[in-house]
């Protein structure tokens, strides 16, 4: 199966950061090779895995598969956590190890609310 140019890998890529990230993909790839062209090989492995690099087992690559598997650990432990603190989020945030903002970060990356699990009991 032939190699896609970096240009279709690029393209191809979800870019979260938007332009920024880009940039500094680029700049950091320049100045790690040594030739005037990037080729795949040359980009960071999770940019061309996120790309959906061709014929790759199983469903998905290997970074896509991690970060779908983080997200349903983050997702349960989170319902776990303040299903068993009764919506309490300072406590949740203490038995978790975490401060109450990272908690809440969490929180709102999978659209939780602590009121969903206040009428929970431990």
């Amino acid at each position: 199966m032939a190699a896609r140019p970096s240009s279709e890998v690029l393209d191809a890529y979800h870019w979260p950061g938007n332009v920024r990230e880009l940039e500094n993909i680029i700049r950091r790839t320049l100045a790690l090779t040594r030739g005037k062209v990037l080729t795949p090989d040359e980009l960071p492995d999770e940019i061309v895995s996120q790309a959906g690099r061709p014929g790759v087992p199983g469903g998905g690559s290997f970074f896509q598969r991690r970060a779908e598997r983080i997200k349903e650990f983050e997702r349960e432990y989170l319902a776990d956590l303040l299903r068993a603190c009764a919506g309490d989020v300072t406590a949740a945030a203490k038995q978790a190890h975490l401060p109450r903002g990272t908690l809440y970060r969490l929180m709102k990356k999978h659209d939780m609310a602590a009121g969903d699990f206040r009428s929970s009991s431990a």
